[in-house]
């Protein structure tokens, strides 16, 4: 297995694409390339994807619109980031997943996707039309034998307007995209790092309905944030809340839930994940030292995996 990354940034041309396939190490594999954009025009990338699928005859593409890409250590916006993977042993299938329901988008994802020799799931959802933790629960309920499930939701820097995912040379409005990686001699790990801590006091859901809260403490979403972190941050949801999200407890795990959307005309403000009346929440904020310290544990964990790939 062999991993190589590009990024893409405003000004890239054709040139840039073509030099680097011409470098990459031949393989009799499958080739699986992830897409992160955080371009203003989703369709800006598009010419770099087909020019791949050209040169790379059988290769999967999937991919998602983000907020931003970490690249090389370093935090990018307007561009793209194509991580390619070449597997020797394994075999990488792609497929879309479009439903009624989050639910149902995810368990028809696991039903097409899941076979006896499958190890790793990767996928991408929609973040506007779909809910988070609806999406897991329908992807375990045809998941039987717990394959690894990895990769996140698409977002669009903030904007909250076009979320989008990516299966081929083709963005989708809605649903899901995922690839199954087949292979005996795959071993997969997972981690993962949460630098975040609750502080104040837990607050009550007083009113909700799946992933979107329409109060708290008898407040709104809007009321409480202006309450405890002023009016600066409450102005500005949702991308001010990036930095406090709701933190909420399940089976022990401590979870964050970031704002998803700008408070609709009945209050009602959207997460990244469900948030049930009754539960009990608090605020979160970024601890420096947790960081450092998550990373080393992480970093030592994943070093003794000694990993040919690594996906974050």
């Amino acid at each position: 297995m062999h991993s190589r990354r590009l990024y893409l940034r405003e000004d890239w041309n054709d040139n840039a694409v073509a030099t680097f396939l011409d470098a990459l190490p031949a393989t009799q594999g499958t080739v699986l390339v992830q897409v992160f954009s955080s371009f203003a025009d989703h369709n800006r990338v598009l010419p770099a994807v087909r020019d791949i699928l050209r040169n790379l005859p059988g290769a999967v593409v999937i991919g998602a619109s983000t907020a931003g890409e970490i690249d090389g250590g370093t935090m990018r916006e307007q561009g793209a980031l194509l991580l390619f993977t070449l597997f020797e042993h394994c075999s990488v299938r792609g497929y879309q997943a479009r439903a009624t329901t989050a639910f149902e988008v995810g368990r028809t994802l696991a039903q097409t996707a899941l076979t006896p020799d499958t190890r790793c799931v990767i996928a991408f959802a929609n973040s506007i039309n779909t809910d988070g933790d609806e999406f897991l629960r329908g992807f375990a309920a045809a998941n039987p034998a717990q394959v690894p499930l990895a990769g996140g939701m698409s977002a669009d820097s903030a904007r909250f307007e076009h979320c989008r995912v990516l299966l081929g040379d083709t963005w989708l409005d809605e649903g899901a995209v995922g690839v199954a990686i087949d292979g005996a001699s795959l071993r997969v790990y997972q981690d993962y790092n949460l630098s975040w801590r609750p502080i104040g006091r837990p607050m009550r859901v007083t009113k909700a309905r799946g992933d979107v809260v329409y109060g708290i403490e008898g407040r709104t979403v809007v009321e409480l944030y202006t309450r405890y972190l002023g009016s600066d941050i409450a102005g500005n949801l949702p991308r001010s809340a990036f930095d406090f999200p709701l933190f909420i407890e399940f089976d022990g795990l401590i979870i964050p839930r970031t704002m998803m959307s700008r408070p609709d005309a009945s209050g009602g403000v959207q997460f990244a994940g469900d948030i049930p009346e009754g539960a009990q929440v608090r605020f979160g904020i970024v601890n420096n030292d947790a960081i450092v310290d998550s990373v080393r544990r992480v970093a030592q964990q994943v070093r003794e995996q000694a990993p040919e790939a690594l996906f974050a």
